[in-house]
Protein backbone atom coordinates (compact mmCIF):
# COMPACT_ATOMS: atom_id res chain seq x y z
CA UNK A 1 0.00 0.00 0.00
CA UNK A 2 1.49 3.36 -1.02
CA UNK A 3 1.86 6.48 1.02
CA UNK A 4 -0.76 9.17 0.62
CA UNK A 5 0.30 12.64 -0.35
CA UNK A 6 -1.04 15.67 1.45
CA UNK A 7 -2.62 16.75 -1.82
CA UNK A 8 -4.68 13.56 -2.25
CA UNK A 9 -7.67 15.12 -0.48
CA UNK A 10 -7.48 18.42 -2.33
CA UNK A 11 -9.72 19.47 -5.18
CA UNK A 12 -8.93 23.05 -6.21
CA UNK A 13 -12.26 23.46 -7.98
CA UNK A 14 -14.17 23.18 -4.68
CA UNK A 15 -15.11 26.42 -2.85
CA UNK A 16 -13.52 25.14 0.39
CA UNK A 17 -10.05 25.42 -1.09
CA UNK A 18 -10.05 21.75 -1.95
CA UNK A 19 -10.23 20.47 1.62
CA UNK A 20 -12.80 17.92 2.60
CA UNK A 21 -15.28 19.44 5.02
CA UNK A 22 -16.95 17.32 7.67
CA UNK A 23 -20.64 17.87 8.10
CA UNK A 24 -21.54 18.34 11.74
CA UNK A 25 -23.32 15.40 13.23
CA UNK A 26 -26.54 15.96 15.09
CA UNK A 27 -25.96 15.97 18.81
CA UNK A 28 -28.46 14.17 20.98
CA UNK A 29 -31.14 16.16 22.72
CA UNK A 30 -30.22 16.57 26.38
CA UNK A 31 -33.12 16.52 28.77
CA UNK A 32 -31.80 19.13 31.21
CA UNK A 33 -35.09 19.32 33.12
CA UNK A 34 -35.50 15.58 33.69
CA UNK A 35 -35.40 14.15 37.22
CA UNK A 36 -35.74 17.54 38.91
CA UNK A 37 -32.88 19.05 36.82
CA UNK A 38 -30.40 16.40 37.95
CA UNK A 39 -28.02 17.03 35.02
CA UNK A 40 -27.91 20.77 35.76
CA UNK A 41 -26.88 20.09 39.35
CA UNK A 42 -24.24 17.56 38.27
CA UNK A 43 -22.80 20.09 35.82
CA UNK A 44 -22.69 22.81 38.46
CA UNK A 45 -20.95 20.44 40.87
CA UNK A 46 -18.22 19.78 38.30
CA UNK A 47 -17.83 23.47 37.41
CA UNK A 48 -17.27 24.35 41.08
CA UNK A 49 -14.34 21.93 41.50
CA UNK A 50 -10.96 23.71 41.65
CA UNK A 51 -9.32 21.13 39.34
CA UNK A 52 -11.69 22.15 36.53
CA UNK A 53 -10.96 25.88 36.80
CA UNK A 54 -8.01 25.82 34.39
CA UNK A 55 -9.97 23.92 31.73
CA UNK A 56 -13.00 26.19 31.91
CA UNK A 57 -11.46 29.60 32.60
CA UNK A 58 -7.74 29.34 31.85
CA UNK A 59 -4.88 29.82 34.25
CA UNK A 60 -4.99 32.37 37.03
CA UNK A 61 -2.67 35.37 36.74
CA UNK A 62 -0.55 34.06 39.60
CA UNK A 63 -0.16 30.55 38.08
CA UNK A 64 2.83 29.35 36.12
CA UNK A 65 2.14 26.60 33.62
CA UNK A 66 4.34 23.55 33.75
CA UNK A 67 4.21 20.39 31.69
CA UNK A 68 6.23 18.30 34.14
Amino acid sequence: MGKRKATDDLNPSEPTGGRKVRKPSASPDIMWGAKDHELVWKLLTEVEKPENHKVLFGKKKSEVLSFW
